[in-house]
């Protein structure tokens, strides 16, 4: 585990164990607040729908062999990638402090050979994720989250190395932290994500192969109704 996801994982455990410290002014505060951003009567409950963008930042193919050696690919393919993700969220803010929600996110990926312009190799993913944040108020408006989630992958386009079975889909889990900001029926986020995928790939040299863990940086816009 690198520097990176350490800090992700200690931010987000670091805002979680905060949360008994929070001020009662802010929760004052934020129950204004959080009336004022919605439409609904009921301020225990305020519900919101999203679209997000996001872009990794640090992952790669793993391949290796039962042994623990290390897989050379035959094909010469680069283990690293870095392209973007979309999604589109729906959830609720539960007494101002939890927030809970299901995200549909699409995930592209390409992978480059040797030479770039001879052949690039593509994965792309659908993400199936519920997820879970605390909120802890920073001012009536602002608040820093943290929290986990759990969600399933499935490979809906790959070509790697032109195999025909070249599926890592399976369930995946990580924890994420950010920043979270309310404007009327509006809000602003970002955050940084730790994934953690579980699907793996047996190819026909007997080598295992999977995705490595990755981190990601997500901003996002939702409307609260």
């Amino acid at each position: 585990m690198n520097f990176l996801s350490s800090t992700i994982i200690l931010l987000t455990f670091l805002t979680v164990t905060s949360s008994s410290y929070a001020q009662t002014e802010y929760e004052n505060n934020s129950s204004v607040n959080m009336q004022s951003s919605s439409s609904k009567d009921d301020p225990n409950f305020d519900f919101y729908i999203g679209l997000e963008y996001g872009k990794r930042l640090q992952g790669g193919i793993n391949s290796s062999y039962p042994d623990g050696s290390e897989y050379t690919d035959p094909y010469g393919y680069s283990s690293e990638y870095h392209d973007a993700a979309y999604g589109i969220e729906w959830g609720a803010i539960v007494n101002r402090r939890h927030r809970v929600a299901t995200l549909i996110q699409y995930k592209e990926a390409s992978l480059e050979d040797w030479d770039p312009e001879s052949h690039t190799d593509t994965i792309d993913s659908m993400n199936f994720i519920v997820k879970y944040d605390y909120m802890l108020p920073l001012t009536s408006s602002f608040y820093l989250t943290a929290g986990g989630k759990l969600g399933y992958e499935s490979i809906v386009g790959s070509d790697l190395s032109d195999r025909e079975e070249s599926d890592f889909s399976g369930p995946t889990y990580g924890v994420q932290t950010g920043l979270y900001y309310m404007f009327d029926n509006w809000s602003l986020s970002t955050e940084l994500s730790y994934d953690i995928h579980t699907g793996e790939l047996e190819t026909e040299y007997g080598s295992t192969v999977s995705y490595d863990n990755e981190v990601i940086w997500v901003t996002s816009l939702d409307y609260h109704y």
